[in-house]
């Protein structure tokens, strides 16, 4: 395996959060390592992966689900189940947010027996962490919550700040679904303090995003469209339409609500 294509998919993880304008860059470097028929094909086959996660980071899910299939395909004939494990774990989130929840089912599923040989109590949790979103999106929040509530504590246990802020915060949202308005709340403090001491700011921003949303299931329809306000104008400053739109499509929610029909219409138009 090549020591470049380990450096290559640390860069796209690394800078591809922060400076997305050099992702293009890092993208075009793993598509063409990938191509490469010179490189043996575990490096051929984790440079498709750190496309996909280019891709993935670029809000771009076909292609991402594309690259991570030809990973898979390399991998099948390889004898590397950690890395198979690794790119299915992938592919599941690309199902989830393209919407085929059979074969994230099934992806997941085949995912989930490679962690169980290998006792990767970290990879299991994550996985759970992605079933948590997939049952949630699907209305079938008691499962939702048993994968996040499973999650949360190995997590924490095992110092993945990033994993257990992403599993309290789906709790959060399966709990606020469920009417449990003061245990979302707990929920999403808790995992907003946890990314404030890690510095995880995208994090602590959509844990803001969660919480002005609770406002209005609260009763506080004024707060919430004011603090969703200043969430997508700092959503809009990083270019993250995926999130620009969600802060719309409840503005929109909340403006129909109380009668602001004119507006709710506008806020809608610009999620569309």
């Amino acid at each position: 395996m090549s020591v470049q294509v380990i450096e290559l998919a640390e860069q796209i993880k690394e800078k591809g959060r922060k400076y997305v304008t050099e992702l293009p860059e890092l993208l075009r470097k793993a598509e063409e390592l990938a191509k490469d028929d010179t490189q043996d094909m575990l490096t051929r086959a984790l440079a498709y992966r750190a496309a996909g996660n280019a891709y993935q980071l670029l809000n771009q899910f076909q292609p991402a689900l594309e690259k991570y299939d030809l990973a898979v395909t390399i991998l099948d004939t390889l004898n590397e189940p950690i890395e198979l494990g690794r790119t299915l774990h992938a592919k599941v989130g690309m199902l989830f947010f393209l919407s085929r929840y059979d074969e994230l089912f099934e992806c997941s599923s085949r995912a989930r027996r490679l962690f169980e040989k290998f006792s990767d109590r970290k990879r299991l949790a994550r996985l759970d962490v992605n079933l948590a979103h997939a049952y949630h999106r699907l209305g079938r929040h008691k499962e939702a919550l048993d994968c996040s509530e499973r999650a949360v504590p190995v997590l924490q246990e095992i110092g993945d700040v990033e994993g257990f802020v992403s599993a309290s915060i789906n709790s959060g949202v399966t709990l606020m679904h469920m009417h449990d308005f003061e245990l979302a709340e707990e929920r999403y403090r808790t995992a907003m303090e946890s990314a404030d001491r890690s510095n995880l700011s995208s994090w602590v921003l959509i844990c803001r995003y969660h919480l002005a949303f609770l406002r209005y299931l609260s009763g506080d329809a004024a707060t919430a469209l004011r603090e969703l306000e200043q969430a997508r104008k700092e959503y809009e400053r990083l270019n993250d339409e995926w999130m620009i739109c969600h802060c719309w499509l409840h503005e929109s929610e909340i403006r129909l609500q109380v009668g602001d029909l004119e507006d709710s219409i506008l806020a809608a138009r610009a999620a569309r």
